[in-house]
């Protein structure tokens, strides 16, 4: 990577130069070099209404997830939900035969400071196989002031148990931070950075921070609990706005952010990995560990499991991110029909290093590949159906191009009729320029 130019990756990426300008940057000091992504759509996805993965798909997606780079599963409450521990048993088996030690990657299972016997608690989610304990503090806006700092009081006890008795780690942070005042957090930080907590975390989790309140929110936990312990947060997407809190949050000094695949979620859903992700390494430059090319599979493989469509529009890896109509003006049929000749088009694509003027990220990045479309109206002429049989080599009447435009009307008005019906984009809308070649050599012969 040429380091001047972190906006301008040959073959990967081409994001806003301004993002690295001396006057943005000097706002987020915190901003880490690199993350650690910790995965929460094993515990999110029980969650979410109509989406129900099975243990052995759990396991599945466990593994996927390692393989892609993830430092941390969360999978849960075993003692609250006992399915999430017999899921985390069954991961500690698949992760032992496949040789993937907590060096790779981590589990953690949470329970709530509010138990009566936080041991008993502990003793649950490390019998359940994992190797991480995750204490949550509810907030005094839930529970109220009393339970709060009998809660912040079991904090020690807690973090003695779990380095004495089984020398694991242990991360502890308040819920529903973004609703706690400042002053409230403070004797609970204060606490877990006096008693020994290895990671702090904090939570949005009901999604109703801004950006730069969750990135206030992030800086000043940091200075509560010091410039080195790792830092995580927990981000909802009630107000639509996850994936752009998390973001603000790591600007703030979070270095392991909670994120799902295809942002599911209870309710509205979660901090999307996908987007967090390929936004921090294009836009940030911040390092995430993450297999790009990976991305895709998993997130389509996720949205097979659980049977939950995400939309085809998504970013980055819905199944029409990268699709564009066949005559845009940066496709080949474009620059033909923008007067750029025939024999120089080839040439002018081949300078752009794969990723174009238009399209700031190169498919391939992510295991994608462009869709050039026919069917939107402005593919729905005659010359457009000329130029691109120029581009191979062949000719045809004005009365043939007419007959192939036709069929690509009448194939696509079909799909999108059929959607309607539906109320679900269960065809693509679109045809492809491979179906279009089939098309053009059927009716030609050639």
């Amino acid at each position: 990577m040429d380091s001047k130019k972190p906006w301008a990756v040959p073959g990967k990426w081409s994001v806003g130069v301004h993002n690295f300008a001396e006057a943005v940057r000097a706002q987020m000091p915190n901003l880490p070099k690199k993350i650690e992504v910790r995965d929460v759509t094993i515990r999110e996805a029980d969650d979410q209404m109509g989406l129900y993965l099975t243990k052995e798909d759990k396991v599945q997606l466990a593994l996927k997830s390692s393989a892609c780079g993830v430092r941390e599963l969360d999978i849960g409450g075993p003692n609250l939900a006992p399915h999430q521990g017999e899921a985390c048993r069954a991961i500690r088996d698949a992760f032992d035969k496949a040789g993937i030690d907590k060096s790779v990657t981590r589990i953690s299972g949470r329970f709530f400071g509010m138990a009566k016997d936080i041991t008993a608690q502990i003793d649950g989610v490390m019998a359940a196989g994992c190797t991480e304990v995750r204490l949550t503090i509810m907030s005094p806006t839930i529970n109220g002031f009393d339970a709060y700092y009998e809660q912040i009081k079991r904090i020690p006890v807690a973090v003695d148990y779990v380095h004495k008795k089984y020398g694991a780690l242990i991360t502890c942070g308040v819920d529903e931070t973004s609703r706690t005042p400042i002053e409230y957090l403070e004797p609970a930080y204060k606490a877990i950075r006096e008693s020994g907590v290895d990671k702090a975390w904090f939570a949005d989790t009901n999604g109703v921070a801004i950006p730069a309140a969750q990135k206030f929110l992030a800086t000043e936990i940091r200075r509560m609990i010091g410039p080195d312990m790792p830092l995580a947060v927990h981000i909802h997407n009630h107000s639509g706005m996850a994936t752009a809190t998390c973001l603000a949050a790591i600007e703030g000094g979070v270095t392991e952010p909670d994120m799902t695949w295809n942002g599911y979620g209870d309710q509205a859903g979660f901090a999307c990995l996908e987007e967090v992700v390929c936004n921090l390494e294009s836009e940030y430059d911040v390092r995430t560990g993450i297999d790009l090319t990976k991305l895709t599979e998993v997130s389509e493989w996720i949205e097979r499991a659980c049977g939950m469509e995400t939309q085809r529009h998504k970013a980055y890896t819905g199944k029409d991110s990268y699709a564009y109509m066949i005559n845009h003006w940066d496709a080949p049929i474009g620059l033909m029909l923008s007067g750029v000749k025939k024999e120089e088009i080839a040439g002018v694509i081949a300078a752009r290093d794969k990723v174009g003027q238009k399209e700031p990220y190169n498919p391939e990045v992510l295991g994608r590949k462009y869709i050039w479309a026919w069917g939107c109206y402005a593919s729905r002429q005659v010359r457009v159906v000329k130029a691109k049989l120029d581009l191979m080599g062949l000719s045809c009447t004005d009365e043939q191009a007419k007959q192939l435009l036709d069929q690509v009307i009448a194939t696509v008005d079909e799909q999108v009729a059929l959607n309607k019906k539906l109320m679900a984009q269960k065809k693509p809308g679109y045809v492809t320029d491979e179906e279009f070649e089939q098309m053009v050599h059927k009716m030609l012969g050639k």
